[in-house]
């Protein structure tokens, strides 16, 4: 099983915990829409019946939410719906054409392993690591290349990128260019970097519920793109009624709901830059810039042997915190740790807790 945030459960079990953690591991909003309840609530009868197979109304809404805020003309046949975006992502890569694929890293490990599972052929094209940044190498070359994946906002650092030069090599050599956006709603800059607005038909951008609206174990992702026989193709081979009732009904009301949308920018505009500038004051590691819900961390303390993974026992065992350890992400070592931006109170905690180990270590 690739690697992940979110192994509450096995660490528990592996280290005895029976108190409650807090987990900084996996990126999700800690607030959620107010219509859920209800709408679960609401929706019990529904389970007796299937979904609509093809999600039309589900797709509808999508649509005009996208159209709504980024100013487009998309259809419901511009729109794939599935069990959150990795579903999305093993579709895309199982489409015929898509021998060669690339892959910008380190990044979410979801691509690498639906290429290699399907038996295509994966090339990699690392980023430049910097002192707080890790930058995309303009010198690669994807000539030669079906398909390529981009993660803009990135996962494990969190930058939003501007994509134009990407863009233009890809339409150059007419490249289909996968954006996961999954983070996107999270970033200010969100309406002016996405992918949807790039004039490229071959662009596919992805999204998903899980993140932005605090519900990771509603399985709900969707694929947009100005290519209609590249949904065509995804639904072809898509699995029937694998986005559930409750998924479905959701997402006829979450992506109405504006005033969560501008709420929750508006929270993690500001708990992201005061967890940010609050973790720069501490001594032994290197805050990388984000803009989003996540923030990449390298520890400066090479001479004492102090590793992520020394860090995240210790962060779990004295204050009950769980953080990723990003030393398994392509092109990372075993310096580097990922922490979710949560609430003031668990932000201020976590760095305070921090600041207690690194204390110790220096």
């Amino acid at each position: 099983m690739s690697s992940h945030g979110a192994d509450i459960d096995r660490l528990k079990r592996k280290y005895k915990i029976n108190e409650e953690i807090i987990d900084f591991s996996s990126n999700i909003n800690p607030r959620m829409p107010e219509c859920v309840s209800r709408v679960i609530s609401n929706s019990i009868d529904e389970i007796k019946r299937y979904p609509d197979i093809e999600y039309n109304s589900l797709r509808k809404v999508i649509s005009n939410s996208i159209n709504k805020r980024y100013k487009t003309s998309f259809s419901h046949a511009n729109i794939c719906v599935g069990n959150g975006a990795t579903e999305l992502i093993f579709l895309i890569s199982k489409i015929d054409k898509f021998k060669k694929i690339g892959v910008v890293c380190p990044t979410f490990s979801e691509y690498q392993r639906a290429v290699e599972s399907l038996g295509r052929n994966l090339f990699k094209y690392h980023m430049i690591v910097g002192e707080n940044t890790l930058e995309i190498n303009q010198d690669d070359n994807y000539d030669g290349l079906d398909l390529i994946f981009i993660c803009n906002p990135n996962n494990p650092d969190g930058r939003l990128r501007n994509l134009e030069r990407v863009v233009e090599k890809c339409k150059s050599s007419g490249i289909t260019l996968v954006v996961d956006e999954t983070f996107i709603e999270f970033c200010e800059e969100d309406l002016c970097r996405s992918a949807i607005g790039y004039d490229y038909d071959n662009i596919v951008v992805l999204r998903a519920v899980t993140k932005f609206y605090g519900m990771p174990g509603v399985r709900l992702g969707y694929a947009i793109s100005k290519n209609e026989s590249i949904i065509e193709n995804m639904w072809s081979i898509k699995e029937p009624w694998s986005v559930n009732t409750f998924a479905e009904k959701l997402g006829l009301e979450i992506f109405e709901d504006d005033q969560f949308y501008s709420e929750s920018k508006s929270f993690f505009r500001d708990e992201r830059n005061c967890f940010i500038n609050n973790l720069k004051q501490i001594q032994g590691i290197d805050v990388f810039e984000t803009d989003s819900a996540f923030v990449l961390i390298r520890i400066n303390s090479i001479k004492h042997n102090f590793k992520s993974s020394n860090l995240k026992k210790k962060m779990m065992l004295d204050f009950g915190i769980v953080i990723r350890d990003a030393s398994d992400f392509d092109g990372l070592d075993d310096r580097y740790i990922r922490v979710a931006i949560k609430t003031k109170s668990d932000n201020e905690y976590f760095v305070d807790s921090l600041k207690k180990i690194l204390g110790e270590v220096f």
